[in-house]
């Protein structure tokens, strides 16, 4: 019986590679996002590339970048591949009493 459980849950527990770009609204490629899952980090490159290798399913990245908000996206069971889109941080205007 413990076998039998042992198979069905693996898939979910395997660490997976995963591979995917980040860009902006107008699909322009985005280069020095932090990605960040659990305790690892990384960068993407000048393409916004990026690979994260260790990932465990139902495990979240965060994509973060200045003058973009915050994404965070879900790894699935079997994902081997992400696309980001990262959108436009609106500056909020204060006025001055």
């Amino acid at each position: 019986m413990l076998a039998f459980l042992y198979l069905i849950l693996l898939p979910f527990t395997a660490p997976q590679t995963i591979h995917g770009q980040i860009m902006d609204q107008r699909g322009n490629p985005l280069h020095g996002v932090r990605i960040k899952m659990n305790h690892s980090k990384a960068f993407s490159d000048t393409e916004g590339h990026f690979t994260i290798n260790n990932a465990s399913v139902l495990s979240t990245i965060s994509f973060s970048a200045i003058g973009y908000t915050t994404t965070v996206q879900a790894v699935k069971a079997h994902q081997n591949e992400m696309k980001v889109i990262m959108k436009e941080q609106i500056p909020e205007i204060r006025q001055q009493p």
